[in-house]
């Protein structure tokens, strides 16, 4: 027989006589306290037990066999603030319910304003991506940021990146296989001459990388496009003020297989000077015919000459407190070239007496005189062999300056192209 006192505390669980009491079990669910919708993925832990839960597409959980007593529970997630839950208490046998709503994690940052998509950075790629979209005719474009990743030095060799685009002699563009004939040159969309009156084509290795904002490729003719760019029209974009401090030169020398060891074509006072001007002495003595003439008369020989290349640029820009930006770039190139042969044919001149001198003449000499195969066979096709030498110099200088604040800027830019050639025939 056993006594007990009034006042002894009763204990959770029975005697091994009556045998242990029976588990409880805690459910829920789990809302998100933003939104008041269900959680899925929660994590529920209780502390004491280290038993787990994850909660359904409801947010739902339950935790069974739970032993009798108060419990810790742990509500967490990534992403949100976690929650305990302390004092939960579960008796025997019964069912226990805990709703639960958890707040999301937010951490304030500084406000991050990306400039060069929201202001549309003409030389960035995403801006030009965006101008393609909006194109309406077929057009590619080259950044600054990709000639700068690709080592390209002038435009001449950053049009070579955009498909169907190649480059004639180091320095013209071609389009999908048409020449210059078809091909525009602009700058910042407006037409450039050529400093070659034989030829369209405008020299783009005379634009440096460091100058260059973007290049535009337009490959099909709009109307917006001028009448004579129907294969195609490429824009130079220059930049006012250089995106970094540059100062660069190169010297490029070749050597032509024909002119080289050669004796080459001249005459008295032939070639071309230094900056390709001509004094007038080898103007045509109209008046001077039948008499004896002063300057040059008839073709000499002399050693082949040089041909090289050299090209300079130097740019600077400042920056002040308040935000002004100002500077500027100068880029200068020269270059002189050679072109020899002796075995070439010409049939464009015509013989009135065969055999008799002093009676050659061009189509242009017998104009208004019985045409040759018309009733008058004296005309008589006339076969020279030909040689011939000549020297050309190319020059010009680019210049740009701008001003820039936050919402305005100003830019001047200037270009200046030379060429001049100087030939020298002998036909036998």
């Amino acid at each position: 027989m056993f006594l007990s006192s009034a006042n002894a505390p009763t204990a959770p669980t029975t005697s091994a006589a009556t045998g242990q009491q029976p588990a409880g079990s805690i459910r829920g669910t789990v809302y998100d306290k933003d939104f008041d919708i269900p959680l899925s993925a929660a994590t529920v832990v209780i502390v004491e037990t280290n038993q787990k839960a994850l909660t359904g597409d409801q947010g739902n959980f339950v935790l069974e066999q739970v032993p009798v007593g108060r419990y810790t529970l742990l509500f967490t997630k990534e992403g949100y603030v976690r929650q305990v839950k302390s004092d939960v208490l579960v008796a025997a046998g019964q069912l226990t319910d805990i709703d639960v709503a958890l707040a999301g994690e937010f951490t304030e940052m500084d406000e991050l304003v990306v400039q060069d998509v929201l202001q549309g950075g003409a030389g960035s790629e995403a801006a030009l991506l965006s101008l393609r979209f909006e194109s309406a005719s077929l057009m590619d474009s080259i950044s600054s940021d990709l000639m700068s990743r690709a080592g390209a030095s002038d435009a001449a060799t950053a049009v070579t990146l955009v498909p169907g685009v190649s480059v004639q002699d180091g320095k013209f563009a071609v389009i999908r296989g048409l020449p210059d004939r078809y091909v525009s040159s602009q700058m910042n969309g407006v037409r450039l001459p050529s400093a070659d009156e034989d030829t369209r084509a405008v020299e783009l290795d005379q634009f440096p990388a460091p100058i260059i904002q973007n290049i535009q490729v337009s490959k099909t003719f709009t109307p917006d496009q001028q009448g004579d760019a129907s294969g195609g029209a490429v824009d130079v974009r220059l930049k006012g003020i250089p995106s970094e401090p540059v100062l660069q030169s190169k010297l490029q020398y070749s050597v032509n297989s024909n002119v080289a060891g050669s004796d080459f074509l001249t005459y008295k006072g032939g070639g071309v000077d230094f900056w390709g001007h001509d004094d007038g002495d080898r103007d045509i003595q109209t008046d001077s015919l039948g008499e004896p003439w002063t300057g040059a008369v008839g073709t000499t020989t002399e050693n082949p000459p040089l041909d090289f290349k050299w090209s300079g640029t130097y740019g600077a820009r400042h920056e002040s407190d308040d935000g002004f930006k100002f500077g500027g770039l100068a880029s200068v190139f020269y270059e002189r070239d050679s072109s020899y042969y002796d075995d070439g044919i010409n049939d464009s001149w015509w013989v009135r007496n065969a055999g008799q001198p002093g009676h050659v003449m061009t189509p242009e000499t017998f104009q208004g005189l019985p045409n040759p195969g018309q009733g008058d066979q004296s005309f008589k096709t006339g076969l020279f062999d030909v040689t011939q030498g000549s020297q050309s110099v190319k020059w010009g200088g680019l210049g740009t300056l701008g001003l820039e604040t936050r919402d305005h800027s100003i830019n001047l830019t200037g270009l200046y192209t030379r060429a001049a050639e100087d030939t020298a025939t002998l036909a036998v």
